[in-house]
């Protein structure tokens, strides 16, 4: 899935999608992949990290979606507004509604390696900067 033929999606009512623009159609999808509203989505290479209004962070494997999430993080109390992959895919970044931003190791299971709140607000981007 990793050419621009598919496009994933996620949802309000909490579903994530695979779209195929070849088939014109939803070729994979997860019903419950959250259990709130999917609120943010960043997709490198195979993997696909979510975060939800519900407070949780996903790690799913898009090639194998209906299999299930790979990794969950679950410890923070305000909805996940912005998510990123590192381009190695070993280190994740969150931003919550309340202004924290949050690295995760994605080797040690989502294990949390920094999170301080910075803002007074919502955190509406996060993104690695190559290099």
């Amino acid at each position: 899935h990793q050419s621009e033929k598919f496009l994933t999606i996620g949802s309000f009512d909490s579903k994530l999608y695979v779209y195929s623009f070849e088939q014109s159609k939803v070729v994979a999808k997860v019903e419950e992949a959250h259990e709130s509203s999917v609120s943010t989505m960043r997709l490198k290479k195979n993997l696909l990290l979510t975060g939800s209004t519900d407070s949780t962070v996903k790690l799913w494997d898009i090639d194998n979606i209906g299999a299930g999430q790979l990794l969950r993080y679950e410890y923070h109390h305000a909805p996940a507004s912005s998510c990123d992959l590192s381009e190695a895919c070993n280190v994740a970044t969150v931003g919550f509604s309340d202004g924290t931003v949050s690295l995760f190791d994605v080797r040690a299971g989502l294990k949390t390696i920094s999170s301080k709140k910075l803002f007074g607000g919502r955190v509406t981007g996060t993104r690695f900067i190559p290099g």
